[in-house]
C-alpha cells in the first residue's frame, strides 16, 4: 500500500492550518513543555517590535510641525492630531467643510 493517500487523509487543506495556528494561540505551550521557553521568547519578541514600530510612528509625526499624536499602547493604532493655525481653522466651521471646498 503506498504511503500517498494516507498523507492527502492527514491534510485536509489550509483549514487545517488554521486552526492548528488558532489552537496554539488559545493553549499556549504551557511551563515544562519542550517549546515553552522558545515560544515566550518569540512572544517577547514580537511585542517588543509591534511597540518598537509604534514608537517610531509615534515620533515620526511629533516630529512634524504643527502635528502632535499621543503614544500608541494597545494596538497599533496612531491618532495624530492636526493643530491648524487660527488663521486657517477660521475659514471652517466643520471637517466637511473642509473637505468639500
Amino acid at each position: 500500500m503506498s504511503v500517498l493517500p494516507l498523507i492527502s487523509v492527514l491534510k485536509f487543506g489550509s483549514e487545517c492550518d488554521a486552526q492548528a495556528g488558532l489552537a496554539l494561540m488559545v493553549n499556549p505551550p504551557k511551563e515544562g513543555d519542550p517549546s515553552h521557553e522558545q515560544h515566550e521568547a518569540e512572544a517577547a519578541g514580537i511585542i517588543a517590535s509591534m511597540r518598537r514600530r509604534a514608537r517610531m510612528m509615534t515620533d515620526g509625526f511629533n516630529a512634524c510641525e504643527g502635528i502632535t499624536c499621543n503614544y500608541t499602547e494597545g494596538a497599533m493604532y496612531s491618532f495624530p492630531r492636526l493643530n491648524l493655525p487660527p488663521k486657517v481653522r477660521s475659514h471652517f466651521t466643520s471637517a466637511s467643510g473642509f473637505y468639500s471646498s
